[in-house]
């Protein structure tokens, strides 16, 4: 279906997020760099319209061409290009347009495999006249880092001991509450649930910040630490005892973990391997019988937004592998890892993007059964089916 750029599409009911503006497709039209002209805009249930806005035009030789666009993520809009291209295999080129184009998203652009139409990105100014702006990165920012070697950033004897016996600590409440324990920059980090609970920092003094149900810091110099994990691990289990928690998405994760182990024969499993953030995008992290990585990721929905974070995930994991696989026995092979991914409910979009992509990706269906959940692998499709 093909709407005109003029007109302005209704919000999308699966998504809360404001959608993007019809103005883009008339600013792209004016672009002599990009140079499409008579642009049309292309509507599909699975490409929500906060996500990125697709259409189709001319070029300048009269080829029909596609556009994607996503003000805020070039990412996005090179995975709605992706579905586009899919859909129109008879357009000469598609474009993916945004004004910013982050690591993540270049690194996106990186992974894709062959594809039916030739995609490119381009970068293309904001309404208010404004040039694309580049952002900083930083020039040491370590994807992991060894959990023990975070206490060296203490000067005092006393201070790195209390930090070592508190991450000793934490280490004893990951394998108890099946969570993980993960280096990051100068702190060390205890997932729950595929979500940070509490946070271990070496700062001068020795910090904990515990982030679920409430948020505090405690400066563990000034409190006996078993008192700090006593009240840590009460969090813990308030959490895991939530109906909300357990028999939900992070539940589902969580309970999924041990059949991606066994489906992938994987040994060496870090659980919730990436942190520095609120919510991993990967369940975990292993090396597979032949020494290859292993990433998977499981979700009760897999939609666009879902298989564009694994797939940052996957990507910004890459870089940790040597740390993350350190004492693993051999075969390991440090390359790029296999990914595995499932869900109860797979969009065709995703599935498209699934089925381009330079990774060895295999896609499974879960299935709950009495004995537990099940994994079906399903054969990507190369082109999901234009909807009607």
């Amino acid at each position: 279906m093909r709407r005109r750029f003029g007109r302005r599409r209704r919000r999308s009911e699966d998504t809360r997020s404001a959608p993007i503006e019809s103005h883009w497709l008339g600013r792209i039209s004016e672009s002599e760099a990009i140079a499409v002209s008579s642009l049309e805009q292309l509507r599909y249930e699975d490409v929500p319209d906060s996500f990125a806005l697709t259409a189709v035009g001319q070029g300048a030789q009269g080829e029909k061409c596609l556009v994607a666009v996503a003000p805020k993520s070039g990412g996005n809009a090179l995975l709605g290009a992706l579905v586009a291209a899919a859909r129109n295999g008879d357009a000469a080129r598609a474009i993916a347009v945004s004004p910013v184009w982050d690591v993540a998203s270049r690194r996106r652009l990186g992974a894709l495999g062959a594809t039916p139409v030739p995609i490119t990105a381009a970068m293309v100014p904001t309404p208010n006249e404004v040039e694309p702006t580049i952002a900083r990165e930083p020039i040491f920012d370590l994807a992991a880092v060894p959990a023990d070697r975070v206490a060296d950033r203490l000067m005092r004897p006393a201070d790195r001991q209390l930090f070592l016996r508190a991450l000793h600590g934490l280490r004893g409440l990951a394998a108890k509450h099946g969570g993980s324990v993960r280096g990051v920059r100068h702190s060390v980090e205890l997932a729950v649930l595929g979500h940070r609970v509490a946070v271990l920092r070496a700062e001068g003094d020795v910090f904990l910040d515990i982030l679920s149900p409430s948020t505090a810091t405690i400066r563990l110099a000034d409190k006996a630490l078993s008192e700090v994990l006593d009240q840590l691990e009460g969090f813990i289990r308030k959490r895991l005892n939530d109906k909300k928690f357990r028999d939900g998405e992070k539940g589902l994760r969580s309970r999924l973990i041990p059949t991606f182990v066994e489906v992938g024969r994987l040994r060496y499993v870090h659980r919730w391997p990436l942190g520095g953030s609120e919510a991993d995008a990967i369940d975990l992290v292993g090396v597979a019988e032949d020494g290859r990585p292993v990433v998977a990721a499981a979700r009760q929905r897999l939609d666009l937004e879902a298989v564009g974070r694994i797939l940052d995930g996957a990507l910004a994991l890459e870089a940790a592998l040597p740390i993350l696989l350190e004492g693993a026995e051999a075969p390991v092979q440090l390359t790029a890892p296999r990914l595995l991914v499932a869900a109860e409910e797979i969009d065709r979009a995703a599935e498209c993007v699934l089925g381009h992509l330079a990774l060895d990706t295999a896609c499974f269906d879960i299935e709950k059964r009495y004995s537990g959940l099940m994994l079906r692998e399903r054969e990507i499709a190369w082109s999901a089916p234009l909807l009607e």
